[in-house]
């Protein structure tokens, strides 16, 4: 499975560097959803996005995959460019990937930022409806009840172009791509195992998050051998889009405390 990714200079240039900042996105969206909050990150590091299956420049798959089989597409792509360690931040399914490299490749990630994300996310059954439902009639179908988990009221008043823009990605993901990452969200569940990470994570919440309440991130990061959490008021799951300049602060902090 290929992940496609893109920096902030040309990939060769990566290569060796120490300074590698990989940024996750989260399902249904693509790597611009980084665009405004890497302008605040630190000039210093090196910044490494990439997309889902079937998502932005990724090309679309057909056999079924799990979060651990995106973990290893990261790894895959950060050996490709000769990224040997590297910090790590992620959105949802992106902060699950990130939750996941820390637990099957603690010496590759120096500190990971699961951001409003989880070491499990809903029931099975409901994933696999979803998964149903968009073999059936695309993604489309979702867009306007994901508005609310995704944004704030406020936010969607004051940035309605940036919220259809973003519900846009969800409409243009590949049905079948899609499909199967429902089916992987379904059998994700690592709970069990966080006690098992040591690599320092900083767990970030969104207060107005219904997707991953802030109740529930702090029960996750108390689990955590070397866990941290935060919360961003005022923010619902798509955080580092309505608060791109604190969400950087957050990581510049991260990445400056472990590179």
């Amino acid at each position: 499975m290929k992940l496609v990714g893109s920096s902030n200079l040309p990939l060769e240039q990566l290569e060796g560097s120490s300074k590698v900042v990989i940024l996750g996105p989260g399902f249904g969206t693509t790597a611009e959803m980084w665009d405004v909050a890497q302008k605040h990150l630190n000039p210093e590091m090196y910044y490494l996005r990439f997309d889902l299956p079937g998502h932005g420049l990724s090309p679309a798959v057909t056999e079924a995959f799990t979060v651990e089989d995106l973990a290893g597409a990261v790894i895959d792509l950060a050996d490709s460019l000769g990224i040997n360690s590297f910090c790590y931040a992620g959105v949802s399914l992106g902060g699950a990937i990130g939750l996941t490299l820390a637990l099957k490749y603690p010496k590759r990630v120096k500190v990971v930022l699961p951001i409003c994300s989880a070491p499990k996310f809903g029931d099975t059954d409901s994933w696999i409806a979803r998964a149903q439902a968009v073999r059936e009639n695309g993604t489309a179908q979702f867009a306007e009840s994901t508005k609310d988990r995704w944004f704030s009221k406020r936010f969607q008043e004051r940035k309605p172009e940036l919220v259809e823009q973003t519900l846009q990605m969800l409409c243009s993901v590949d049905r079948e791509s899609y499909a199967l990452g429902c089916e992987a969200l379904a059998s994700y569940d690592i709970t069990s195992e966080l006690q098992e990470i040591s690599v320092p994570v900083m767990v970030v919440a969104g207060e107005l998050d219904p997707v991953v309440p802030y109740a529930r991130a702090l029960e996750y990061s108390q689990q955590l051998g070397a866990g941290s959490i935060i919360e961003v008021l005022g923010v619902a799951h798509q955080a580092v889009l309505e608060a791109p300049e604190v969400l950087a602060k957050h990581i510049n902090y991260s990445v400056r405390q472990n590179k």
